[in-house]
């Protein structure tokens, strides 16, 4: 295929951040969260030229964006046309082609396909795969906006969130990006019984998994370990206790029925994902019990 572009290439190393959007699963997102993704983001401007190529693959989900011009893509041998504004997310394992004319300009993103399943799986719950297909986005998704200044001015997070509210809104997210049973299976396992110490052998043969495949289905689909995500959830039963105003045990005892052998280690954790401390947990949440504040006369 004969390639004739002026391209622009941006690669970074980006985490995660959290959100700053006010709905519970974002504010659940910390950044310890999905540690175990890999978020090596490929950023290309394509400014002029007549054939491109939107890469895919097992790793990596190509986007582009259509900021201004005109842009065309072949699409299971038929041709697809797109304004500025709207996109298109290449979700196969193969890559599509492109075209566009001169003035036109095309912002690809590669964006890693694990990161993407696991916000999904984040705000929608179980552990979901991208279906590997041709996803056309329209213009309100608000991709343009974040591509519009160039690609330095696209938060990876940011471009993530977008997609999956995108292909939520237009597809259904069970059609996106569907759940994988038997990983679904084991986080649920895990979320209703938090307190007990899970053998990872006895819970992928409980799903009908190996345990290799157990683990590998969820650093791709959750953006953890099994390991870490038992963990998120025995501190996150934790941080219910030392916000409530009947527990009284001492900070060691919570971090002892967390699962944890010391305190120094419960709290070096629990800073990481919560980003405080569990003492100053606690003592916020005597000092304002019903999250409300005081004003003086």
């Amino acid at each position: 295929m004969r390639t004739n572009c002026a391209a622009m290439m941006d690669v970074e190393q980006v985490s995660l951040r959290r959100a700053d959007v006010a709905d519970d699963a974002a504010s659940r997102l910390a950044p310890d969260s999905l540690r175990d993704v890999e978020m090596t983001v490929t950023r290309t401007a394509v400014a002029t030229g007549e054939q491109f190529e939107l890469p895919a693959s097992a790793a990596r989900a190509g986007l582009a964006i259509l900021v201004e011009g005109a842009a065309c893509f072949e699409v299971e041998g038929a041709p697809v046309r797109i304004s500025p504004g709207q996109a298109v997310l290449n979700a196969c394992l193969d890559p599509i082609t492109g075209s566009c004319p001169t003035g036109s300009r095309v912002i690809q993103v590669a964006l890693p396909r694990n990161a993407t399943q696991a916000w999904a799986s984040e705000c929608h719950g179980g552990a979901r795969r991208l279906t590997r297909a041709t996803f056309m986005l329209a213009d309100e998704t608000g991709l343009a906006a974040l591509a519009g200044s160039g690609c330095e001015s696209m938060r990876a997070d940011a471009a993530i969130r977008t997609v999956v509210a995108a292909l939520a809104a237009r597809y259904g997210i069970d059609t996106a990006c569907p759940p994988s049973r038997s990983i679904s299976l084991a986080r649920r396992r895990l979320d209703a019984d938090p307190s007990r110490a899970w053998d990872l052998e006895d819970l992928a043969r409980g799903v009908g998994v190996t345990a290799v495949t157990l683990q590998r289905g969820f650093r791709d689909c959750v953006g953890v370990t099994v390991a870490s995500y038992a963990q998120r959830i025995r501190l996150g039963e934790a941080r219910v206790r030392l916000m409530s105003a009947r527990e009284t045990r001492p900070v060691s005892a919570i971090a002892h029925a967390a699962g944890f052998a010391s305190v120094t280690a419960f709290a070096r954790a629990y800073q990481r994902v919560f980003g405080e401390t569990p003492t100053r947990t606690r003592a916020e949440s005597v000092r304002f019990p019903y999250g409300g504040h005081i004003e003086s006369q």
